[in-house]
C-alpha cells in the first residue's frame, strides 16, 4: 500500500510539474471562419494594447463551440491585432501588431501569442496562464471565449 500511494504521488506531481504544450502558429488561419472585425479607441479600457482594428478567425471545431456554447477539444481562435488608421474618410488597417492564439485542449483552454511575422513567440503557454486566463475564465465568457459568432 505504501508503494502505491509513493507512485501515486509521484505521478502527480511528475503531471503537475509537466511544461503546457505551446499553441503553434495558427497556418492559414485567415483562410478560416471570420468570426467578427471590431475597432478599439485609444479611450477602450483595453487600450493602447488593443487599440486599433481586430479580427476574429475560427476552425471548424471552434465554429461548433460557437454553434453549441461548449468548444471542443481542437478548437483554434485566431486574435488578428491590426494598428488602425483614422481618418475622415474612415477607419483603414495598417501594420499587424500580433496574433493571440487560443487552442482547447484536454484540460482546458491554452493560449499564446506571435509577433507580427509569426516567428516570434511573445506568450508562451506559462505565460498565457498568468496573462490571459485570468480573463477568460470570467462569468459572461461562453466556455472562457468572449466574442459571439453573428453579433
Amino acid at each position: 500500500m505504501k508503494h502505491a500511494w509513493i507512485a501515486i504521488m509521484a505521478g502527480l506531481a511528475a503531471s503537475a510539474a509537466a511544461p503546457l504544450e505551446e499553441v503553434p502558429w495558427p497556418e492559414g488561419y485567415r483562410a478560416w471562419t471570420h468570426v467578427k472585425s471590431a475597432y478599439l479607441g485609444p479611450g477602450h479600457p483595453a487600450a493602447p494594447k488593443y487599440e486599433g482594428l481586430h479580427s476574429i478567425y475560427a476552425n471548424a471545431p471552434a465554429m461548433q463551440g460557437y454553434r453549441t456554447g461548449r468548444f471542443p477539444v481542437g478548437a483554434v481562435i485566431a486574435y488578428d491585432q491590426l494598428d488602425a488608421t483614422v481618418a475622415a474618410t474612415g477607419i483603414e488597417p495598417a501594420a499587424r501588431k500580433f496574433v493571440d492564439v487560443m487552442r482547447k485542449g484536454p484540460d482546458g483552454w491554452v493560449f499564446g501569442e506571435y509577433s507580427a511575422d509569426g516567428k516570434t513567440r511573445l506568450v508562451t503557454a506559462a505565460q498565457g496562464v498568468k496573462q490571459c486566463a485570468g480573463c477568460h475564465a470570467r462569468p459572461g465568457t461562453q466556455d472562457g471565449v468572449f466574442s459571439r459568432y453573428g453579433e
